[in-house]
């Protein structure tokens, strides 16, 4: 946070603190509850909600992708697939820089260890039998959340515009293009493709690291 106002520093930090437990508790959701690509219905009902009740315009459902190609498919889709995901706009008003977060929240088609795997020892393994969150989709998902919930109260006096992409079917690159495809999609200057690859020392608590915070969502 070295490049930002210090009194926003602090405040940004101190709201981390206070948010680290909701932060947790709903990456354990998303982990319990893990979705594959192109049918992520409840993730993104999830997200959605939250970000529309903070203030967010959403643009979910089949008017966020269109009549783009969704590769990948299941040979017999259920209801929702293909039309899962969604991406938050919230425009200042003021000339400035447009800004995007990407996020990804798929799951893949592993089936979860149980016995003294944490998740299940602890209560939030998978509930889907045969697919899990084994590539931090959860954690991403849950940080992408957090991190709307924290900068949201600061967004009023800033400029610009802010994006918050949650991409669907990432596992495969299925989804990548699809959201690419858009026409104002695509000027995406931030992203979270490998943030579970933190490493924050335990004896450091994840929100008073800001460097690495966004590791509480692995716990």
């Amino acid at each position: 946070m070295a490049d930002i106002d210090p009194t926003l520093a602090r405040l940004l930090s101190a709201a981390a603190q206070q948010d680290e437990p909701a932060l947790i508790a709903q990456r354990r959701g998303f982990h319990a509850n893990p979705e594959l690509g192109w049918q992520e219905i409840e993730t993104t009902a999830t997200i959605v909600t939250e970000l529309s009740g903070a203030g967010y315009d959403v643009v979910s459902g089949p008017a966020f992708l269109g009549d783009v190609p969704r590769p990948g498919l299941s040979e017999t889709p259920i209801p929702g697939e293909g039309d899962t995901g969604c991406i938050a706009l919230f425009d200042t008003g003021r000339p400035g820089p447009t800004v995007c977060m990407r996020v990804d929240i798929d799951a893949l088609p592993i089936t979860e260890a149980g016995g003294n795997h944490a998740p299940a020892a602890q209560g939030f393994g998978s509930g889907n039998p045969g697919t899990m969150h084994s590539c931090g989709h959860d954690g991403h998902a849950a940080i992408g959340l957090a991190t709307a919930r924290l900068i949201r109260p600061h967004l009023q006096s800033g400029r610009g515009r802010l994006k918050l992409l949650f991409q669907p079917a990432e596992e495969g690159g299925r989804g990548g293009r699809a959201v690419a495809e858009p026409a104002g999609w695509t000027m995406w200057t931030c992203s979270l493709p490998s943030i579970s690859g933190l490493v924050c020392p335990r004896a450091v608590p994840p929100s008073r690291c800001t460097a690495c915070w966004p590791m509480a969502a692995t716990r």
